[in-house]
C-alpha cells in the first residue's frame, strides 16, 4: 500500500515533525537511507515513490544533525538525531499499512462479507464506516454503528436500509453536485444524524456505490482523510471479486442446470444429493432471496455460508438471486426459518419460499412460483414471504392479461358504489366475511366491530343484494371478484 508524506508525518508525531510541503500524494512505496551520488541499484522505483532519510547536513549541507524525511521537493524535519530509531519507526509505518492491505486481500479472496472489510476499515480509520449503493440503499456497515443504537435516526436508517423517501429526495436535490465527484467530500450533519466524509466508488465512470465515514467527536486529521481513498479501493476490490465469483459459481451448478431446463439435469442433481445423504422423494422446498440493492450481488458468498449451515441445504447464486433448495426431512423447519430470517436481516436480503414438493423435476416450477411471489412483495429487509400470500394477486393478473372481458360480479361494483354514496362499509364487510369462510367471530375481530354489528350489516347486505350465499360456486365467484377488484386498485 502506498502512503503519503502526511501519513509519515503523523506517524512520527513523537518527534515533533515539521512538514515542509503539502504531503498530499499517496505514492510512497519504500524508504531508503540518503546517500549522495548516483544510485547503485539496477532496479530503481520512480523518485516520487521513495522516501529518503538522512541528516540536515546530508541534504542541505547546513551542519545540522536533525533527521530529515525527504521525498522530491517536500520533506519533514524531526526533532531527533537518532537515525536508526527514526528509520525503524518509518519502516513500522510502511509495514503497518502494507499488512492492512494484505489482510484485506486475504479476506476478500477467502470470501468475506462486506461488513468484514468495513470492520477492518474501521480499525484503520478509527471511525464507523458504511456503504450505500447508487440508489442510497445501505448494503453494509461496520460494527461501530452499534454505538448509535440510542440514536433513533441512525437505527431507523439501518432498519430501512437507507434514508426515508422524503429525506432521500431532499438529499438528492441538495447534494446533486457531488454525484460525479471523484475526490473525498464532506456532508454536514443536516441529512445524516452526524457529519460524514464520503467517497464514491466508480466502475467505468458510473457511480456504483458510496462509502460514508462518520465524523465522531474528534475531527479527521489530514492523514486520516487520505486513508479514505485506499479503503474505498478495497471496497471496490470486494465488489469486483463478488460479482465475478457469482457469475462463475452459477455456471457449474447442477441445480442451475435443472432450473435452466437442461436435459437429464434432474437425475444428475438427484445423484449428487444422494451422495450427500439426501433420500429420493424427500420433502423439498425452494427459497429465493433477493438483495435490497439492485446494484450489488453477493449470492456466491452467501450461498457458501448457507451451505455450511446444514447438510439439508443446497444454495447457489442464480440469475442475480440466491436460490436455496432445502431438504425438509433434514431440517428443523421453524429453526431454519428463524436462522434464515436473521441471515437475511444481517445481509440486507428478503426472500420467499415455495410450496413443498417431492420430485426434483418440480423444482423449476417451484422456483418460478417463488420468483413471482418476490416480484409481487414489498422488498423489506429480513421478510420471508410464503408463495401462497400473493397467489390470488398472481391468478387475477393472469386472468386480466388473457381476457378483455369484465369478469367481476355486478354486485361487487354495486356494493362499492353504494358505500361511496351512503358512507357505509358493506364492501369490506362482505369481502372479509367471505375470505374468512363466513366465520362470524374471526370476521368481527378482523373488522374490529362487535358481532352484533356484523350481524346487522350482513342482514342489510342480504336485503339490498339478495344472493344465495349457500351456493359454493357463487361464493367463489364473489370472492374472486373482490380479489380482482382489489388488485385493480
Amino acid at each position: 500500500m502506498k502512503i503519503s508524506l502526511t501519513l509519515i508525518c503523523e506517524w512520527l508525531g513523537r518527534y515533533e515533525p515539521e512538514l515542509h510541503g503539502h504531503g498530499n500524494g499517496m505514492h510512497l512505496s519504500e524508504v531508503r537511507l540518503y546517500q549522495e551520488g548516483p544510485v547503485q541499484y539496477e532496479s530503481v522505483p520512480s523518485a516520487s515513490e521513495v522516501l529518503y532519510l538522512g541528516t540536515e547536513d546530508q541534504f542541505f549541507h547546513s551542519g545540522g544533525k536533525r533527521i530529515i524525511c525527504k521525498n522530491e521537493k517536500e520533506y519533514i524535519v524531526l526533532q531527533s538525531g537518532n537515525l536508526p530509531e527514526v528509520l525503524n519507526s518509518v519502516l513500522e509505518a510502511f509495514s503497518y499499512y502494507a499488512r492492512w492491505e494484505e489482510e484485506c486481500a486475504k479476506r476478500i479472496s477467502a470470501g468475506c462479507s462486506l461488513s468484514d472489510i468495513l470492520d477492518i476499515a474501521e480499525v484503520l480509520l478509527r471511525r464507523p464506516v458504511q456503504v450505500v449503493d447508487g440508489a442510497q440503499v445501505i448494503i453494509g456497515f461496520s460494527s461501530g454503528f452499534m454505538q448509535f443504537q440510542n440514536s433513533p435516526k441512525w437505527m431507523e436508517m439501518i432498519q430501512r436500509s437507507g434514508l426515508p423517501a422524503d429525506v432521500l429526495s431532499i438529499f438528492n436535490q441538495k447534494y446533486r453536485n457531488t454525484f460525479e465527484q471523484k475526490e473525498t467530500f464532506y456532508i454536514p450533519a443536516d441529512i445524516f444524524p452526524t457529519a460524514a466524509w464520503c467517497r464514491h466508488i466508480f466502475f467505468e465512470d458510473e457511480r456504483f456505490a458510496t462509502m460514508i465515514v462518520l465524523v465522531s467527536e474528534r475531527e479527521f486529521s489530514k492523514g486520516e482523510l487520505q486513508l479514505i481513498e485506499p479503503v474505498a479501493l478495497q471496497v471496490r476490490a470486494w465488489i469486483e471479486w463478488n460479482n465475478q465469483s457469482d457469475e462463475s459459481a452459477s455456471e457449474t451448478s447442477f441445480l442451475a442446470r435443472l432450473l435452466d431446463g437442461m436435459p437429464n439435469a434432474g437425475e444428475e442433481l438427484e445423484t449428487r444429493l444422494e451422495s450427500a445423504g439426501w433420500k429420493r422423494n424427500c420433502q423439498k422446498q425452494i427459497y429465493v432471496a433477493s438483495f435490497i440493492s439492485q446494484y450489488f450481488y453477493m449470492e456466491a458468498l452467501l450461498s457458501r455460508l448457507l451451505n455450511e449451515h446444514s447438510a439439508g441445504v443446497y444454495a447457489i447464486p442464480y440469475q442475480k438471486k440466491l436460490v436455496i433448495l432445502c431438504n425438509n426431512d433434514k431440517l428443523d423447519h421453524y429453526s431454519f426459518r428463524e436462522d434464515l430470517q436473521q441471515f437475511l436481516r444481517q445481509n440486507n436480503y428478503y426472500a420467499a419460499y415455495s410450496l413443498p414438493f417431492l420430485d426434483l423435476n418440480h423444482a423449476e416450477q417451484a422456483y418460478r412460483q417463488t420468483c413471482q411471489t418476490l416480484m409481487l412483495s414489498n422488498p423489506v429487509v429480513g421478510r420471508l414471504y410464503s408463495s401462497t400470500e400473493n397467489a390470488m394477486q398472481y391468478i387475477t393478473s393472469i386472468v386480466q392479461e388473457s381476457s378483455d372481458l369484465d369478469l367481476i360480479h355486478p354486485a361487487v361494483n354495486e356494493i362499492k358504489q353504494y358505500d361511496q354514496q351512503h358512507h357505509t362499509d358493506y364492501y369490506e364487510t362482505l369481502f372479509t366475511y367471505l375470505k374468512n369462510e363466513r366465520n362470524h367471530q374471526i370476521t368481527s375481530q378482523e373488522l374490529f366491530i362487535h358481532r352484533n354489528t356484523l350481524f346487522k350489516r350482513l342482514k342489510r347486505i342480504e336485503e339490498l343484494w339478495p344472493l344465495d350465499y349457500e351456493n359454493a360456486d357463487l361464493r367463489f365467484y364473489l370472492l374472486y371478484s373482490f380479489y380482482q377488484d382489489h388488485y385493480d386498485l
